[in-house]
């Protein structure tokens, strides 16, 4: 590596640029007359975090355990009973070639929560506060979210917040599906979207001091 590539490299990541994207981008732009793999980055932000480095801090899941969720299927499953899965979504949805095929979840936060939503093909990516994340304020903001825009199916995690899945299936006008229990890559344009989001709106922020304004800022 030249200092100038890696220069250029450790300000792609301090601006959240992923390795994926930062490997692309130098494919395409660099003047260098390089290509670098993205298992190339990661290895040089391996060896930057053994040294002491901070590089890994700028990754979106790097060092992270996934924690199960368990014991807490039984009572979602009573009150999602009949729910429609995933697996019966038309196979267009799978090729993301048209736009109105979005993802929804909901983000936890202190005085209050996000539900956010992501549409598949073009990663329109929308959130919007919510003081409490019942079911029936869930579904408002979904219906709101999707009024005005191309809706043609949805697919939501299991939380007992969507109960109300036939209500937004009804007044959005369209068809929602649920993900299998721990599968959150099923739904992962959704999942990589709040984890940006996250970097912007840790857990530790007081949402009820969060303008809606300033979100929009922040999602834009």
């Amino acid at each position: 590596y030249t200092p100038a590539l890696l220069a250029i490299i450790r300000r792609c990541l301090r601006h959240y640029l992923s390795p994926e994207m930062i490997a692309h981008r130098l494919d395409i732009e660099s003047d260098h007359k390089i290509t670098l793999s993205t298992m190339t980055i990661y290895r040089w932000i391996g060896w930057d975090y053994q040294h002491g480095g901070d590089l890994h801090h700028y990754l979106q899941r790097a060092f992270k355990r996934y924690r199960s969720g368990r014991g807490a299927a039984d009572g979602r499953k009573h009150r999602l009973a009949g729910r429609p899965s995933i697996h019966e979504r038309e196979q267009i949805v799978q090729t993301r070639t048209r736009c109105g095929d979005w993802e929804g979840d909901t983000m936890y936060g202190k005085g209050g929560h996000l539900v956010t939503l992501v549409d598949r093909a073009s990663r329109y990516f929308k959130a919007r506060k919510v003081a409490k994340r019942t079911k029936q304020q869930t579904t408002q903001s979904i219906v709101r979210m999707l009024k005005d825009q191309p809706a043609h199916t949805l697919t939501l995690d299991n939380g007992v917040e969507f109960a109300q899945y036939e209500r937004i299936a009804k007044r959005a006008r369209v068809k929602v599906y649920f993900a299998d229990a721990y599968a959150s890559w099923q739904r992962g344009s959704n999942e990589n979207a709040n984890g940006r989001l996250r970097r912007f709106i840790p857990r530790s922020t007081d949402l009820s001091k969060l303008s809606s304004q300033k979100l929009r800022r922040i999602v834009e």
